[in-house]
Order: structure tokens, then sequence, then C-alpha cells
């Protein structure tokens, strides 16, 4: 976390963003499950992002449903857990394909 104030049973988190801004609360939900395992009176969680190229904050975000979001951690791991016991990783396009080294996928944009 790049910035977390705990007063009492609120807290704020503050994310420090240097690249294209995308609006993801996900890094801040999962910072919010980690806030509240450090601290786990925590009542009320805020966070946002904050886009240090253009100079301005993001929409603020209501964090405090850590235990959702604990449940949709649990979940992805266990999706994780049975790929790699398969062996079976199917593509998905995302952001991060241009630097990705596997050139047979067909959302790699740097392919043969």
């Amino acid at each position: 976390l790049d910035v977390s104030i705990v007063n009492g049973n609120t807290a704020l988190i503050v994310d420090w963003k240097t690249g294209k801004p995308r609006e993801d609360p996900d890094e801040l939900e999962i910072g919010a499950v980690l806030l509240k395992a450090a601290y786990p009176r925590l009542e009320r969680i805020s966070g946002w992002y904050v886009w240090l190229k253009e100079r301005r904050t993001g929409k603020v975000y209501d964090l405090s449903d850590t235990a959702g979001k604990l449940e949709n951690i649990r979940q992805r791991y266990a999706r994780l857990e049975e790929a790699v016991r398969m062996d079976h990783f199917p593509a998905q396009q995302n952001p991060l394909c241009p630097w990705c080294p596997v050139m047979t996928c067909s959302f790699n944009p740097r392919r043969n």
C-alpha cells in the first residue's frame, strides 16, 4: 500500500499510479483485505488512485466489504490451483498482451 491511514475503526488507502488511468478497484480491494487483517477492528475502508502524470485523483471506492473480497480471492486461487493441476491455461486477452513472451498466442500483437 502506498498510503494507508487508520483512525479508530476507519481507514483510507491511496495508491499512486504512474501509468495510463484505468479505474479498476481490484488492487485497492486486495489492499483493504490486508489492512483489515492487520487491523481487525476496521469497519469502514475507503480508497482511491492518484494518477501522478495527470495530477488528479480517481474516484473514491468503498472497500469495506473485505469478507466478500476475501471470498473472491479464495475462489480465484481455487481456479488457479485447478489450472495448475490440469496444466490448462487458456489464452485470455488483457492489457499485458504486448509484453507476453508466448508468440503462438492469437492475442499477442507481436506473433509471427
